[in-house]
């Protein structure tokens, strides 16, 4: 029923140009919230054919929004890609074709995802990682992140299961690794202070490739680190601030600790009392129009509800 209910939200607050906005409704289209809510659609057992004409509307809006000369997706209004919003989106396509692969939309379907692939793997820093704008000329723009590297591999695995084995998935890990602080955490980027949500996606990342096992002592060593890092039986909210190319002032993308770490838990299956009850509490949060606002171990941030919903869906 809660799945259900998150989901009509979601699709209520479908924009004319068939995106879903980034942060509240009524807000213009954002890339990244269309994409994450696609992803959960073409996999979520609860979604009924009959919403059929809204994903073609979503993969309408994230064909439109490509930057076709270059195959990037960029922030907003921008004009340069940017790799969270590339990302996401070649993702959402890919498991869109799993469920419609007689569309009529499919070769400019594939063709949208193989330019968005392409400018992936061009756009890797020497150290493996990737940056948030990898040519932006902006302060802190091209520096490898831990959250846009684990984006670019799932992009990538998600293309190409056998790209787990590919040198940018090597390189990728190496800069994670490379990047894990001796308290067996990660933060932002190399030598910031660890917090629980990038150490969550750098397990995700180590998993995702499959070379590492939720046994393995890197993974169980980093598991301790988060559940030690709980407040009231969660998590705070971890920002990362960003300077994006052609946009005054910083940018604050807030990272979602809450969703991140009870996903390295049930990926790791290290503790199952402790997802299940966070899941249950998570539950009993949702608001009566399906939503949930964006949660934390001190409070609800009530100015965010249209990408932290898709993401605890």
């Amino acid at each position: 029923r809660e799945a259900r209910e998150a989901i009509k939200f979601l699709l209520k607050n479908q924009n004319d140009d068939g995106g879903l906005p980034a942060v509240n409704p009524g807000d213009p289209s954002a890339k990244w919230t269309t994409s994450q809510a696609m992803i959960i659609f073409t996999s979520c057992p609860y979604f009924p054919s009959s919403y059929l004409p809204y994903i073609y509307k979503l993969i309408q809006f994230l064909l439109n929004s490509q930057d076709k000369n270059h195959g990037g997706w960029p922030f907003g209004s921008g004009k340069i890609g940017a790799t969270i919003t590339t990302a996401y989106p070649a993702i959402a396509l890919i498991r869109a074709m799993k469920i419609l692969p007689d569309s009529q939309l499919k070769d400019e379907i594939l063709e949208t995802i193989e330019l968005g692939i392409t400018w992936l793997k061009k756009r890797a820093n020497i150290d493996g990682g990737r940056g948030i704008e990898p040519e932006s000329t902006a302060k802190g723009g091209q520096i490898s992140r831990i959250y846009t590297t684990f984006l670019a591999m799932w992009a990538l695995i998600e293309h190409d299961e056998n790209n787990t084995q590919s040198k940018e998935i090597t390189n990728a890990i190496n800069f994670i690794l490379d990047a894990r602080n001796e308290d067996f955490g990660w933060g932002n980027y190399k030598n910031v202070e660890s917090d629980p949500c990038n150490t969550a996606t750098s397990i995700r990342a180590l998993l995702l490739c499959k070379r590492f096992s939720a046994d393995s002592p890197i993974i169980k060593s980093s598991i301790e680190f988060i559940i030690n890092k709980q407040d009231k039986g969660i998590w705070q909210i971890m920002p990362d601030y960003y300077t994006l190319d052609n946009t005054p002032g910083q940018t604050v993308i807030l990272g979602n600790t809450l969703y991140s770490a009870t996903i390295a838990l049930l990926w790791t299956n290290s503790n199952k009392q402790m997802a299940n009850n966070i899941i249950s509490w998570l539950l009993k949060k949702q608001n009566k129009d399906g939503s949930w606002y964006l949660q934390s171990s001190r409070k609800q941030n009530k100015n965010v509800k249209m990408w932290c919903t898709a993401e605890y869906l």
